[in-house]
């Protein structure tokens, strides 16, 4: 809620005075911050899943390996013969955790792109103050934008 109240009170010092659309950008912020939550609580379930799952089963989930003695034909028929009911099951569970963040992640970065255009930079009425206000609330936009797409949980996926 930190950051809602600090982007709507960036756009009502800029001299926006219209309350729906300070509401909607709250709303829009706060619901931003429940959305990362949400992502963040599903990562963790994902992990936590991911790290008491049985040898066997990641090796199977992972495919097959290339063994040297083998042709790549029999090693496609060894593939086909592994894939029982418990690995589809299981990979469907860790794709639908996959498939969340996904859609998450997709409505944060719509929801931070609706954002800018609330933005009413166009306002030819606006004095100094309230156009250098305006500028920080669209900095501020852009600024939690990037904290969307480079999240401490996707920048560790980047690091080495």
């Amino acid at each position: 809620l930190g950051f809602a109240v600090l982007g709507t009170a960036l756009k009502l010092s800029s001299g926006d005075q219209d309350e729906e659309r300070l509401l909607a950008i709250f709303a829009i912020i706060a619901g931003i911050g429940a959305l990362q939550h949400l992502s963040n609580v599903v990562k963790f379930y994902y992990e936590r899943l991911s790290s008491n799952l049985d040898r066997g089963l990641v090796v199977k989930l992972t495919g097959y390996q290339l063994d040297s003695g083998q042709s790549e034909q029999q090693n496609l028929i060894e593939y086909n013969r592994i894939q029982d009911s418990k690995v589809e099951k299981t990979r469907s569970v860790l794709q639908f955790f996959g498939w969340t963040r996904l859609i998450i992640f997709s409505l944060v970065v719509l929801l931070a792109l609706s954002l800018l255009t609330l933005s009413d930079a166009s306002n030819l009425d606006m004095n100094t103050v309230q156009h250098f206000m305006e500028i920080h609330y669209n900095i501020f936009v852009v600024a939690l934008y990037v904290r969307i797409s480079c999240s401490h949980d996707q920048l560790a996926l980047r690091l080495p």
